[in-house]
């Protein structure tokens, strides 16, 4: 997202094309985030440096005064922002795995095992066959013979199995 405008910007001038603002309630409405992840600060009337973090990649921002300053995950203030959660789950996930892309339309609420899954490659039973190549189905029929007779029969409709 780059640098900081330096100089005091009013919100309208600074909002570009298609990019829609919204309050952070948690900072006292002292600060906005984007729907293309940037954050303003209402105080100081500029856009705030954002950059991903040394260690774990997401973009962390710290924002409030000295004394009540605190840290928050720029993919966070947008999912909670923009993107609507009727099951009331726990976890953000970035689509594209990119965890700099924090735009709307690359985040989604996910529970704990849904995004490890798609850490792992792996988005849903059905999809299998998208995500394993063919020279990997012998592993993946080690893996299922754990399942009980009932289960096996089901998984093979859905990713055909060599012989």
């Amino acid at each position: 997202m780059g640098k900081y405008i330096a100089k005091r910007i009013s919100l309208a001038k600074a909002t570009l094309e298609n990019e829609i603002w919204k309050e952070i309630p948690q900072t006292g409405n002292n600060y906005s985030v984007s729907s293309l992840g940037r954050i303003y600060s209402h105080i100081g009337q500029k856009l705030i440096s954002i950059k991903p973090h040394k260690t774990f990649g997401y973009v962390v921002v710290p924002l409030g005064r000295k004394i009540n300053r605190q840290a928050f995950r720029i993919h966070r203030l947008v999912a909670e922002a923009f993107v609507p959660n009727p099951f009331n789950k726990k976890e953000v996930n970035h689509k594209n795995k990119d965890k700099a892309d924090n735009r709307i339309e690359n985040l989604e609420w996910m529970n704990a095992s849904e995004n490890q899954n798609h850490k792992n490659g792996f988005s849903s039973w059905n999809n299998w066959q998208n995500r394993i190549a063919p020279t990997e189905y012998s592993v993946m029929k080690r893996k299922l013979e754990g399942f009980s007779q009932i289960i096996i029969p089901m998984l093979k409709k859905l990713v055909p199995l060599p012989h």
